[in-house]
């Protein structure tokens, strides 16, 4: 190497640093919260809202479900209605037909005082109104004619008014300003209000301990009914929340959550579904055979011996309405897991599951005429009535799903909607309680049954109330104990019994307000008023009483 001319060494090459892997995993940025403010219209139906949901919770809990419950009813649906108005984008027979029949469906608070009754219509209002938002406001993501609708009133009663509750209750104190959002002043007022009440709550018992004049004035007016305004207020705030948010997202169009893509599925192949159907299906040839005993002498003996007509009428009618159920549900799975060809389950498929449906409608045929034959024999119950009238809808609707079978678009669900509608409305204008009376005690004085079942009679509703008095003005020695009993019972609804003078005396204490009235209960209160006194005099006389089995059926 040349020491004139040195290599100059290399520069300093930089240390060496591997390249950071990218992250497996980055936190997801979160989503902005929509802020949508309110106009003039939202605020003042969520002031409507707020006041009828308070109002609703007070007439249904303290008016006990009468008249205050429907007025309660119609004035939200009509406000819901009015509300929506540019929202509602068509107007169908079947979204009219919706909305009358629950409309209709409010009138049984009124007519009637059936608990049971009740309880049927406040579901079946619930779900008509559903529907007919559904089909006002054109949301439904399924088809409205198939039992998929059910899916639908889920999401629109329950899932969408959670999913949009904190943007439709953050918007009644925002509004708009210009291009930009503000909140309103009432925010301040209620924040206000609410700082207010534990200062209220140590200074007005001490202003009732100071003067007489203001503890009067406020127990006259607040002190009285401060815990039915509290519960008022506990329960309606939620339930307000609840309309309001489902309402608002409604007007506002407020996006629901995408949903994940689904693959078509294949089904199961006619094989699977015959083979299931044909095995069930040979069971029931079967028991058809074994129904020759009644009708051909060759196979009587069958029948166990000494089989009375109230034995075949009391047996098997609960079992039957069951296998009608279970068939129902059966045929549908078995439809829906088929493979459909053009649409429709193989031919095979939808004949095999045609006789299953014609034999279930034969169950149900013979179910009703024994149920008849019962009645005829030993009169009516309110779950012998219920029972048959639940058999004819499932008729109708195992004939609306055979009509589905051959006509691909028949709706189905939509024809079930209309007939329980109606059937259901028929019966609670009927009043089941009251024909029930009618039916026993006519039927006893004509002779048709043997006896009268008085503990039946005395469990029903205020509707029975005006034959059990006409069984009163006509009683007889053997009639007259129990009778008195019964109307006794009916009789402490309203007031109290006093000894004085050597004699009990009736006094009336219960004052019905509005909110409680309703055509049976004041009809019951006026006849049992009218012999109040006779009614305590035979009942609180012990001479000749007992307890014994024929003072309830005679």
């Amino acid at each position: 190497m040349d020491q004139n001319h040195p290599v100059s060494p290399l520069p300093a090459q930089p240390p060496y640093v591997p390249a950071s892997p990218p992250p497996a995993w980055q936190p997801a940025q979160p989503k902005p919260r929509i802020r949508i403010p309110s106009d003039r219209w939202d605020a003042a139906f969520a002031v409507i809202f707020i006041a009828l949901s308070v109002l609703a919770v007070n007439f249904s809990l303290y008016g006990g479900f009468a008249v205050g419950y429907a007025v309660s009813f119609l004035a939200l649906l009509m406000c819901e209605g009015i509300y929506l108005r540019r929202r509602m984008r068509r107007t169908t027979a079947y979204g009219v037909f919706c909305t009358v029949a629950a409309a209709t469906a409010a009138g049984l608070f009124v007519w009637h005082n059936d608990g049971v009754i009740h309880f049927f219509a406040f579901c079946g209002m619930i779900l008509l109104a559903m529907l007919a938002l559904l089909e006002g406001t054109d949301t439904a993501t399924r088809d409205g004619g198939t039992t998929a609708a059910l899916l639908d009133v889920g999401h629109l009663l329950l899932v969408r008014p959670f999913a949009h509750m904190c943007t439709a209750i953050s918007s009644i104190f925002l509004v708009k300003q210009g291009e930009s959002i503000g909140k309103r002043r009432c925010g301040g007022a209620l924040l206000g209000m609410l700082c207010a009440l534990p200062v209220l709550l140590a200074v007005v018992p001490l202003l009732i301990s100071a003067d007489a004049a203001f503890e009067g004035l406020l127990r006259h007016t607040v002190l009285d009914r401060s815990g039915e305004v509290f519960v008022s207020l506990l329960l309606g705030i939620p339930l307000f929340c609840l309309i309001y948010s489902r309402l608002f997202g409604l007007r506002h169009e407020l996006p629901d959550k995408a949903k994940a893509p689904t693959s078509p599925a294949k089904g199961v192949g006619a094989i699977g579904i015959n083979t299931f159907l044909i095995t069930i299906g040979s069971v029931y040839v079967l028991y058809l055979l074994s129904q020759l005993a009644y009708f051909f002498s060759a196979f009587s003996g069958i029948l166990p011996e000494e089989y009375t007509v109230a034995q075949y009428a009391r047996r098997g009618f609960f079992e039957m309405a069951a296998i009608c159920t279970i068939n129902l549900g059966l045929v549908g799975i078995c439809l829906r897991l088929s493979r459909k060809q053009a649409g429709k389950a193989p031919l095979s498929s939808r004949l095999v599951t045609l006789f299953i449906l014609l034999f279930s409608i034969g169950l149900v045929a013979t179910a009703l005429s024994k149920m008849v034959l019962y009645i005829r024999s030993f009169g009516m119950t309110r779950l012998r009535i219920l029972t048959a009238v639940f058999m004819v809808m499932l008729s109708a609707v195992l004939v609306f799903v055979i009509l589905r079978l051959f006509i691909t678009r028949f709706p189905y669900m939509k024809a079930t909607v209309i007939a329980v509608a109606l059937v259901g409305l028929t019966v609670g204008y009927a009043d089941v309680d009251t024909v029930i009376a009618q039916y026993n005690i006519t039927a006893y004085e004509s002779g048709a049954l043997e006896r009268l079942d008085l503990d039946t009679l005395s469990d029903l509703s205020d509707g029975a109330t005006p034959y059990l008095v006409e069984l009163w003005d006509e009683r007889t020695p053997q009639n007259e104990k129990r009778l008195a009993a019964i109307l006794y019972q009916r009789l402490e609804a309203f007031g109290d019994v006093t000894f004085k003078e050597n004699k009990h005396v009736y006094e009336i204490t219960d004052t019905m307000d509005f909110r409680h009235y309703n055509v049976d209960l004041f009809r019951a209160h006026r006849l049992l008023e009218e012999r109040a006194q006779a009614i305590c005099d035979v009942h609180f006389d012990d001479f000749g009483y007992s307890e014994s089995y024929d003072d309830y059926a005679w």
